[in-house]
């Protein structure tokens, strides 16, 4: 699993300019909320895009606003690392489940507390790959009880973007400059990502496995499940499509 650390430009606003106080907050919930507000609530089209429906929140859950922060928070980070030339291969691959997810109209999952726990002690058939899951979106969101979360994680986190992504070209519609993403041929793509609060500040875990790998072996991390931020060839942003994008990058969210 890979962390990208998100930084301040993400909660600046797009058109400040100069140096600005550090801003501290002392949750996730609270981080991405202040994303949300000052960032995807005042502009229709990104509400639209990043939040195409109102979906309630259950108890003990962070808001479904943290849903659409989060998925401009990254989509963000890349923009800016693209405009400085410097994208990282975690920020390709979580930008490609950026855009599934919004592809599939960001739906969300709750998963029950009970059933959490019961997940957690079932011992997962060792033949059983990441292929054989039923999807019931090929982008989603669930949202766990971020009390489980932080007893079996030790990280303070709730919502987790999952995207299944066979090869191809992905582009999301409503970013018209965002760069596409290709996935090479027999590099079938099954990963997830998610804002976590560590140390105290916003980190984005991304992981990403081939379909033949093992289910198990991934979750717990023995051996170490194929990343896709290490194997070869890697998905890549377009080199046509990223040069198009800078020009008029500040557009593109």
């Amino acid at each position: 699993m890979e962390a990208l650390t998100l930084t301040e430009p993400a909660l600046r606003s797009e058109v400040e300019q100069g140096p600005q106080a550090q801003t501290t907050f002392p949750t996730l919930a609270r981080f991405l909320a202040k994303v949300y507000d000052n960032h995807v609530a005042p502009h229709e089209a990104k509400r639209a895009l990043f939040e195409p429906r109102r979906v309630a929140t259950p108890d003990g859950y962070h808001s479904t606003k943290c849903v659409a922060a989060g998925l401009y928070a990254l989509l963000t980070q890349a923009r800016l690392a693209a405009e400085d030339g410097e994208v990282l291969p975690t920020e390709v691959t979580g930008s490609t489940f950026c855009y599934r997810v919004l592809e599939h109209g960001v739906p969300i999952y709750f998963v029950d507390e009970e059933f959490a726990r019961a997940v957690a002690a079932t011992q997962l058939p060792d033949d059983f790959t990441f292929g054989d899951l039923n999807w019931p979106q090929s982008g989603m969101v669930i949202g766990w009880p971020p009390k489980f979360l932080r007893e079996y994680t030790g990280r303070d986190f709730c919502h987790v973007y999952a995207a299944n992504c066979p090869a191809g070209r992905y582009w999301p519609k409503g970013l018209e400059r965002a760069p596409v993403i290709e996935v090479p041929e027999g590099r079938d793509k099954i990963g997830r990502f998610y804002h976590a609060w560590a140390n105290g500040r916003p980190e984005c875990f991304v992981s990403a496995y081939l379909m033949k790998d093992k289910l198990a072996e991934g979750i717990t991390g023995s051996p170490t499940p194929t990343s896709w931020v290490k194997r070869q060839p890697r998905s890549k942003l377009t080199r046509n499509s990223l040069n198009a994008c800078r020009p008029s990058c500040s557009s593109c969210l």
